[in-house]
């Protein structure tokens, strides 16, 4: 949808609004994807979809309603349910009034040609690839879509906020009798998607996983990829830099601030202005998304905010809220990790006993405060000897502190990935290379 037509549709929205605060949000996605298993696709998927989610307020009590049908009739509907919620629901304690108009950096997130890409387009990105998989009797599948989305917020003190963008996204699983790879690209624009690239990835890491070996739980040095790297930042956003637990206590930088937290390798912003991030300039209460450096050469900087936080730390909003009501607080999405200087291979050139990881997954918390996770790690793992892959092993449960993770980075990658992560965000990071990383049990997933 375009901005005009976004903007009539929050108006009629509005219009229909008696209380003295209201609040819309319009999310509109369209796109196609396809799913291939054994080595050809099996699916093809478009769909498009438009939500529309209003908060009111009167008296300090808020209610909220949302519906998928775009006539006024419907609208009207969903307008009344909130208003009548309001009327059942205690006070907002913290209640902040609706925000004035706000200005946005711009932000070109959106590329014609992947909004329109054709389910033929799609099969003939990945169709020699396919060929090859049956020839060396291997089995591929996984994923590749493209689409658009667009998400507006206004409310009746004037603001207007329109935002578009598009992404690209394959995902490929070869396996082999007791072996599996596995490789992801994202991005805005489906033409620079490195199809090839991944494809062959994923199919030499099924290759040299063939017969992995058993090796003992211990600490190990490793050689994390960047997807095992993002498994593990994204629990930074959740349970370290947001406002809310820092205030409350929650987080293990609660009070630290000007301190040094991690090694002095890392510096994390949250930027979603970075040429590889994804997500919106502005936040789920309309205000401007600021770039926030968080950490700098391991030091603790800034945490995130939204206006409930900013108003009990007496500071400004970094534009990091969520729909409202949530009890999660602002969260940075878009996460970036400063590259170092160091290639993929240059890191296991210099690990005498070590692990190469590709991947982890079912990663949880245990212990927020010391940000203590567990895992296992899956499509690829290998023991690294003398600074060579020496063979494949069998797959390791993790368990570690991040705090101890991250103060032993022996060295960072100076190429950044793109993963992903939620409301259209995801962070950007680069391989890293750490010491001492701790490896609980065995795993038996492929």
């Amino acid at each position: 949808m375009e901005r005009e037509e976004m903007k009539r549709l929050c108006e009629r929205v509005l219009s229909f609004v008696r209380v003295p605060e209201a609040e819309v949000l319009v999310n509109q996605s369209s796109g196609g994807l396809s799913r291939f298993a054994n080595n050809q696709i099996e699916q093809n998927v478009n769909d498009s979809g438009v939500s529309v989610s209003l908060r009111v307020i009167e008296n300090r009590r808020v209610g909220r309603a949302s519906c998928n049908i775009l006539d006024d009739r419907a609208l009207e509907r969903m307008v009344r349910a909130a208003e009548e919620m309001t009327k059942f629901v205690p006070e907002d304690k913290e209640y902040l009034p609706l925000p004035e108009p706000q200005s946005y950096e711009r932000l070109d997130a959106y590329v014609e040609s992947t909004a329109k890409v054709t389910p033929k387009k799609r099969a003939d990105a990945i169709a020699d690839f396919l060929k090859s998989a049956r020839r060396k009797k291997v089995t591929a599948a996984g994923i590749i879509s493209a689409g658009a989305s667009a998400v507006a917020f206004a409310n009746n003190r004037g603001m207007f906020a329109y935002h578009r963008q598009t992404q690209a996204d394959y995902s490929v699983t070869v396996m082999t009798d007791g072996s599996a790879g596995w490789a992801r690209e994202l991005g805005r624009d489906f033409s620079k998607i490195d199809f090839e690239g991944a494809s062959e990835k994923a199919l030499r890491k099924a290759l040299e996983s063939r017969n992995p070996r058993k090796i003992e739980p211990g600490e190990y040095d490793v050689v994390l990829e960047p997807a095992a790297v993002a498994d593990l930042v994204m629990f930074l956003a959740w349970l370290t830099f947001g406002a809310l637990p820092y205030m409350e206590g929650r987080s293990y930088i609660s009070g630290k601030l000007g301190e040094k937290v991690f090694d002095e390798k890392l510096t994390i912003d949250d930027d979603v202005y970075h040429p590889l991030s994804g997500g919106m300039p502005f936040d789920f209460e309309g205000m401007p998304r600021k770039k926030v450096r968080l950490i700098e050469n391991g030091v603790a900087k800034a945490v995130v905010h939204s206006r409930k936080t900013a108003k009990k730390m007496n500071t400004e909003t970094t534009g990091h809220g969520l729909p409202e009501p949530n009890s999660s607080g602002p969260i940075p999405l878009n996460l970036v990790v400063q590259p170092g200087d160091s290639s993929l291979e240059e890191m296991i050139a210099s690990t005498k006993k070590g692990i190469l990881v590709t991947q982890f997954h079912y990663t949880n918390s245990i212990d927020p405060m010391k940000i203590i996770l567990t895992g296992m790690t899956r499509n690829g793992t290998f023991l690294i000897k003398n600074g060579k892959v020496a063979h494949p092993i069998k797959n390791l449960r993790f368990t570690e502190s991040m705090v101890k993770a991250l103060s032993n980075i022996e060295s960072i990658g100076k190429t950044l990935h793109r993963t992903e992560g939620f409301f259209g965000g995801g962070p950007v990071v680069p391989a890293m290379k750490i010491r001492n990383f701790r490896f609980t049990s065995l795993s038996e997933s492929t």
